[in-house]
């Protein structure tokens, strides 16, 4: 795996890319929706980003999709037995708590939210 930062912002647009396939799977229909991969890509989101960066992202596709994700689902992977661990337990309460200060944030500055936030 290449370590060179092609765009100077690689790492922006890997984050933004997931969050933005997830919101898109997470709309399929669910018998077409590849759980794995997108458990996958939440893991590594989360991995890559703190709970207020991966807030901002997801609202970020939500917006620009007009579709709405679940950043707090836990998938049903299509692994059986996979249990949460308490570090994504952790990490949903801190985005719950950003997605709300963001949702705070743009009621009060007037911006539409399309209902998205």
């Amino acid at each position: 795996m290449s370590t060179i930062d092609l765009t100077g912002r690689d790492d922006f647009i890997i984050n933004k890319a997931l969050a933005y396939a997830v919101v898109c799977i997470q709309n399929l229909p669910k018998e077409r929706r590849p759980n794995s991969d997108m458990s996958d890509m939440l893991d590594i989101l989360r991995h890559r980003a703190s709970p207020e960066a991966v807030a901002v992202f997801a609202s970020s596709a939500e917006i620009s999709t007009g579709l709405t994700g679940d950043f707090l689902e836990e998938v049903e992977p299509d692994r059986l037995g996979e249990i949460p661990s308490p570090d994504k337990f952790e990490f949903n309460n801190r985005f719950a708590e950003m997605h709300t200060t963001l949702s705070s944030a743009t009621e009060e500055a007037g911006l539409p939210s399309n209902g998205l936030l």
